[in-house]
């Protein structure tokens, strides 16, 4: 008697790599012939960005750019002053096993950066920047769907999988001239600026995933020395749009878009009347797109035949479910004390993401982002002297999730959309901070599975000498089990106490050949 099977491919995600690789920052910073000699330094901001990745077998090569602002001023003067230094890191790691098709997440965070003057015309710059490589990769399983012949008996479950996962990543660029308008005076120098995709829609139509989007752009300037060196912040709003070929992608897919910023340059040059009042912004933009379509299928968890003797080899099966990703705004209210409460103006105010981690707490069904924020504010104080607070504040923001275990992957995604301020009663600066939070949460869903049926057809089972045997179930046994222990089959054991699949704890078991 011939006896076949036929086998599924059951494909889960799996985190083939999380971990952190560290750049250490050291460079010396000589000021240009022209800038003024440095008396105080204010702020340095460093901004670190991934502006390339490549992918080879099992290794994953990157460029870290990273721009250093550096905020100061000169003897007898309160102009802010700003030179911008950037390095270029070229890093690589192993991850150990094939990256076809995986996803990476690459987010940089400055860990800590000391900036001091060491004479009037050098600066000493340190500091470290650490780089969290996420590597979502596919594992692959071969399992038995169906087999026939040999009198074989089987128990099937259906089981939902990830089918088929497409991703397509393509970089942008995005550049136009924004005038600040005429209520606004010159500008000198550009001290900072931060760029967010502050919106991304998508729609799909066969093959092709079109992109939408809107960034929020912000700077913070010192105008002409002959104004008064006054800073003058702006703010505006920049759309982009783009069409993304994914071959096979339609409406059956899952698939969402994400924006991340490779880089941002902002220079000033003249209007059409010849004032420094015109802002030219160059954007690089990575849009990545993962599209995902779960199947069902039916696989064998046990399997025995009635006639041969019967050796089933299992394996329990981890299957992640797509993709689930819930995102809210988080409002933080952060106070920012201030000494003597001498402040009488602010300038500009923002907060950047240090680190976050993540907690479940899978009895009340809770996912707890703990966020750190790095505060960072430029003022005026009583006496007409510019000056820069900082402080950090951790916040924490709850998700209400169902069926989460110890096993839940959450992957976070936390940007700073805005923030706002004002002084209070109390002369102390409050900053009201803006926070997209974003969690991609990955369940897993574990069952056994049949991946090896072994049918000794050499020798028969020894046949029983009678045709039926009165059975008294025990509590919680199967009809599985019971046809399974006598060498039946379900259907007989139905049929043969006119019952259905829950039968009665007194059964009459039929001795099938």
């Amino acid at each position: 008697m011939s006896f076949k099977v036929n086998r599924e491919i059951i494909s889960s995600d799996e985190v083939v790599y999380d971990g952190f690789q560290e750049q250490a920052i050291e460079f010396d910073c000589i000021l240009p012939d022209y800038c003024p000699d440095i008396f105080k330094v204010l702020k340095c901001i460093v901004t670190p960005c991934i502006v390339s990745k490549n992918i080879s077998e099992s290794k994953i090569t990157y460029d870290l750019v990273v721009k250093a602002n550096i905020l100061y001023q000169s003897e007898n003067s309160n102009a802010v002053n700003c030179i911008e230094q950037k390095m270029v890191f070229s890093k690589s790691v192993d991850v150990g096993e094939e990256l076809s098709g995986a996803e990476i997440r690459l987010i940089p965070v400055v860990d800590y950066v000391n900036c001091r003057a060491v004479n009037q015309r050098r600066l000493d710059i340190r500091g470290a920047i650490s780089v969290k490589i996420t590597v979502t990769g596919e594992r692959a399983e071969e399992v038995i769907s169906d087999s026939y012949g040999m009198n074989i008996q089987l128990k099937k479950e259906d089981v939902s999988v990830v089918g088929k996962k497409l991703i397509k990543e393509k970089q942008i660029s995005v550049s136009d001239d924004i005038d600040i308008g005429y209520g606004k005076p010159p500008i000198k120098s550009i001290i900072r600026s931060d760029c967010i995709v502050s919106s991304v829609d998508k729609k799909i139509i066969a093959n092709k995933v079109i992109v939408n989007g809107e960034m929020r752009i912000c700077f913070l300037y010192c105008s002409d020395e002959e104004n008064g060196n006054v800073l003058e912040k702006m703010e505006f709003t920049l759309p982009f749009s783009q069409i993304m070929d994914v071959d096979g992608v339609d409406d059956s897919y899952d698939t969402t878009v994400s924006a991340n910023i490779l880089g941002c340059e902002l220079s000033s040059k003249q209007n059409s009347d010849g004032e420094m009042k015109t802002v030219s912004v160059e954007t690089d933009i990575c849009l990545t797109a993962v599209a995902v379509r779960n199947n069902s299928i039916r696989i064998v968890s046990d399997a025995y035949s009635t006639t041969y003797p019967c050796e089933c080899v299992k394996s329990e099966c981890s299957v992640r479910t797509s993709p689930e990703k819930c995102c809210e705004i988080h409002i933080e209210r952060i106070t920012v004390k201030t000494d003597d409460n001498n402040i009488s103006s602010v300038y500009d105010a923002w907060s950047k993401v240090k680190n976050s981690s993540v907690t479940t707490d899978t009895e009340n069904g809770t996912i707890t982002l703990a966020i750190k924020l790095a505060n960072s504010v430029v003022a005026c104080d009583n006496s007409g002297k510019n000056v820069v607070l900082e402080n950090e504040h951790t916040l924490e923001h709850k998700f209400r999730c169902k069926d989460i275990t110890d096993k839940t992957t959450v992957i976070p995604d936390v940007d700073v959309i805005s923030v706002t301020y004002n002084i209070d009663d109390n002369g102390n600066i409050e900053l009201k901070c803006e926070v997209r939070i974003c969690i991609n949460i990955r369940r897993i869903y574990k069952f056994d599975a049949v991946t090896e049926i072994k049918i000794d057809d050499t020798c028969e089972k020894k046949q029983e000498d009678y045709a039926l045997k009165m059975y008294f179930a025990d509590e919680g046994e199967t009809l599985w089990d019971i046809a399974k222990k006598y060498s039946t089959s379900i259907e007989a054991i139905m049929e043969e106490n006119d019952c259905p699949e829950n039968c009665g704890k007194i059964l009459l078991i039929p001795i099938v050949s």
